[in-house]
């Protein structure tokens, strides 16, 4: 299928609605709860958005997800694999936020990618962080230009290798210096996508397949 004709099924298929929460959670962590159970509970959150970028593969073309490799410094998510995004500035609508830490993390102009719409926002118990992911498209990655201090390395995953059947479960420790077991996609490189950005990544899928 031509990526312009996967993104057309992508864009029919998410106008009647993001698969939903319950994709996100076979990728959360142990005892991880609902969103609503959470926020109930008028706890005080923050927002923040995340930038999911779809473009063909680079040498084999199938539809891929662009991600990060966190610097190793001090702070909460040093190291990890992300996606791109972050929290609003003073007034900024979260779309803009979303596309404005996309240009700042990896290089890519605002105005090239394609919005495609939203997926499930999923609220994050450790930070409070409530993160609504926005779906994007590009039909070639342009030269890219990692941030210098939080962004050691951007590559392509293709969608497919999100499939829950890929994932293991391991004990990790977390930030905050807990340990908690959790699945996880391991990547060719030895490193290993999980928590936050594999619930996110897991709903993309369940909108892949569908």
């Amino acid at each position: 299928m031509r990526f312009a004709d996967y993104i057309s099924r992508v864009k029919t298929k998410l106008a009647a609605g993001a698969p939903g929460e319950s994709f996100q959670l076979r990728m959360a962590p142990l005892h991880r709860l609902p969103a609503a159970d959470y926020l109930r509970q008028g706890v005080d959150y923050r927002l923040a958005a995340v930038m999911i970028l779809l473009a063909p593969h680079s040498v084999s073309g199938e539809p891929s997800v662009l991600l990060i490799e966190r610097s190793v410094y001090d702070g909460a998510h040093s190291g990890q694999i992300a996606l791109p995004g972050g929290k609003p500035e003073n007034e900024e609508q979260l779309e803009a936020a979303a596309l404005r830490e996309l240009q700042e993390e990896t290089g890519i102009p605002l105005h090239q990618p394609e919005l495609l719409g939203t997926l499930t926002p999923l609220y994050i118990p450790p930070s409070r962080f409530l993160v609504h992911p926005f779906l994007s498209a590009l039909d070639h990655i342009p030269p890219l230009i990692p941030q210098e201090r939080e962004v050691q390395r951007i590559f392509t995953l293709p969608v497919e290798a999100l499939n829950p059947e890929n994932s293991r479960e391991e004990e990790f420790e977390t930030s905050e210096g807990f340990k908690v077991k959790a699945p996880f996609y391991p990547l060719d490189n030895g490193l290993r996508l999980w928590g936050a950005t594999a619930m996110i990544l897991s709903e993309l899928y369940e909108l892949h397949r569908m």
